[in-house]
C-alpha cells in the first residue's frame, strides 16, 4: 500500500467514485450528485468514511464532509484533512 501522502496526494475523483459505487452498487457515479441523492444513507455514510480511512489513509470526521456530499467534496475533505502539519485525529 501506498504511504498516505501519497494517496492524499494523488485522490483523485475516480478511486473517491468507486469507492462509492461499491456501497451504493452503482456503475457510474456523478462528481457533482450528493450521495443522499444517489440512495446513500447515513449508515452508507459511515461506511464510506470507514473506506475512505482504509483507502487513502485519512480519517474524515462527519464535520469535515457534511458541507459538500458529493465526490468532488470528498476529495477536497481529503486534500484539506491531509495536509502536512495537521493531526486528522
Amino acid at each position: 500500500m501506498n504511504k498516505p501522502d501519497d494517496s492524499i496526494a494523488a485522490a483523485p475523483a475516480a478511486e473517491v467514485a468507486l469507492l462509492w459505487g461499491r456501497l451504493l452498487s452503482l456503475t457510474e457515479v456523478p462528481q457533482d450528485v450528493n450521495f443522499l441523492e444517489l440512495g446513500g444513507d447515513s449508515l452508507l455514510l459511515l461506511s464510506l468514511l470507514v473506506e475512505v480511512e482504509e483507502h487513502f489513509g485519512v480519517y474524515l470526521s462527519a464535520e469535515d464532509i457534511l458541507d459538500d456530499l458529493t465526490v468532488r467534496g470528498f476529495v477536497a475533505a481529503i486534500q484539506r484533512v491531509g495536509l502536512p502539519g495537521r493531526d486528522p485525529r
